[in-house]
């Protein structure tokens, strides 16, 4: 984290072995952030591991402590690009799913060969 006049106030790195990816942050209701992204560990901070590369998405508290994880998807290959808080302190999730199976349903193609926009 920067605080406005541009210093490091503090910093964090989250993954595991394999490649992770952030692509969208948000506050959570209680002060602290979602952090989503892709990953293709299966150790580390990342448990649940699927397929490929999944989403991931971490809760932090206000000082980055890990509320909890979780790892959505499919045998194939997951990229998450957004993601926003809901009113109700929940979260909504956008991106490219290729997978048909696990936390994936209604892929329109064929499972591996053609990518659809996935919640």
């Amino acid at each position: 984290m920067i605080d406005s006049i541009g210093n490091v106030i503090h910093s964090k790195c989250f993954g595991g072995s394999a490649g992770e990816s952030a692509a969208s942050i948000d506050l959570t209701n209680e002060s602290g952030f979602y952090i989503g992204g892709v990953t293709s560990s299966c150790d580390g901070d990342v448990t649940g591991c699927i397929g490929n590369s999944d989403y991931w998405i971490v809760k932090t508290d206000s000082n980055l402590n890990v509320i909890w994880q979780r790892v959505l998807g499919g045998t194939e290959n997951e990229d998450l690009k957004s993601l926003k808080s809901t009113n109700d302190g929940g979260v909504i999730l956008a991106g490219i799913s290729n997978s048909n199976d696990v936390d994936v349903i209604g892929q329109h193609g064929c499972s591996g060969c053609s990518d659809d926009f996935g919640l």
